[in-house]
């Protein structure tokens, strides 16, 4: 191990320097030799991410997704050890994500994260339409020189959408006079794209003079 003390690179360029040791007695003042090069690599330039591809999901039904960073380090190479689950965050209208799992391809300097969708991977189309922010976290994803990705807190933005409900049933019931309450009138049915289970409910003026199923959609009256 070579210390040298009070050694200034102050406008030193980065690159790679061969770096000689000569030992100088300090009784004689005698000089040894010259020793042998010593590769030496300067590498000052923090890291970066060039781009994000995070596509935009519409009616999204998997229990996760996942996005690409491209991460760029013209120095030393990567400190694959500081790559891992937190250099990221993902936060959208229900709050932060997990990252669940990704991988790093030093060669290309591609970052994979996978997602777990909200709800611990259940999306609901009522909560989890709306903007996501990818965060890249500082200090954290560094290459062999100590130099840090520095953090940018909104780097990627990407919208979840979800179509609207389609009602299958048709537009109008019928009953006839005294029927009983146990008389079904009305079948609302609707689809969902996204594949979330329906719930559903009257709403309006008259909707006290009826019953619905929550789950069935069948509509019975009130009183006969």
């Amino acid at each position: 191990t070579w210390t040298v003390p009070n050694v200034s690179m102050t406008g030193v360029a980065d690159g790679a320097y061969n770096v000689y040791a000569l030992i100088t007695s300090a009784v004689t003042g005698l000089t040894s030799t010259q020793s042998s090069a010593l590769n030496v690599t300067l590498d000052t330039t923090a890291p970066t991410y060039t781009s994000i591809a995070a596509n935009n999901l519409n009616a999204p039904t998997g229990t996760d997704f996942s996005f690409d960073i491209q991460y760029a380090d013209s120095g030393s190479g990567w400190d694959k050890f500081t790559f891992d689950l937190n250099n990221v965050t993902v936060t959208g209208p229900v709050g932060a994500l997990t990252v669940t799992s990704g991988g790093f391809d030093e060669i290309t300097g591609v970052a994979t994260y996978t997602v777990e969708a909200p709800h611990s991977g259940v999306w609901n189309s009522a909560t989890d339409a709306g903007t996501y922010t990818i965060a890249v976290k500082g200090n954290s994803f560094k290459d062999l020189a100590g130099n840090a990705v520095a953090a940018v807190s909104s780097a990627k933005t990407f919208t979840v959408s979800f179509p609207a409900l389609i009602f299958t049933s048709g537009a109008t019931g019928s009953v006839a006079e005294n029927a009983t309450t146990s008389t079904v009138v009305y079948t609302a049915a609707a689809t969902d794209p996204a594949n979330n289970p329906l719930t559903y409910s009257l709403s309006g003026t008259e909707a006290t003079a009826f019953n619905i199923n929550s789950s069935s959609g069948a509509v019975t009256l009130v009183n006969s």
